[in-house]
């Protein structure tokens, strides 16, 4: 028998998943975002408390508020996908010797 004879379920249960995926992506990627935010606000709120000279140049806080948390964001899923791949069984099949 063909492996594309074969059925595994509904034809629509892997366009189920991939949306299921997209979303769970994506809220987690929107909690990601609000942490990193508010983990900068606090960190710039500390700096601007420790220099006050800085609390007059808006344009570069401003700055600092959007794109911290966004590259944040991209070195978490960065990391993500590291941890992913050494722990992935692909990996370990690849690392036993072939027999």
């Amino acid at each position: 028998m063909n492996i594309r004879e074969q059925s595994f379920g509904s034809r629509w249960r892997p366009i189920a998943m991939l949306a299921v995926s997209i979303t769970a992506a994506a809220l987690v990627t929107a909690t990601m975002i609000v942490a990193n935010g508010s983990i900068t606000l606090f960190c710039v709120y500390w700096f601007v408390e420790k220099n006050p000279d800085w609390a007059e140049r808006r344009s570069i806080i401003q700055f600092v508020l959007f794109t911290v948390p966004m590259i944040m964001v991209v070195a978490e899923w960065i990391l993500w996908d590291v941890i992913r791949g050494h722990l992935s069984k692909e990996r370990y099949a690849r690392m036993q010797p072939k027999q």
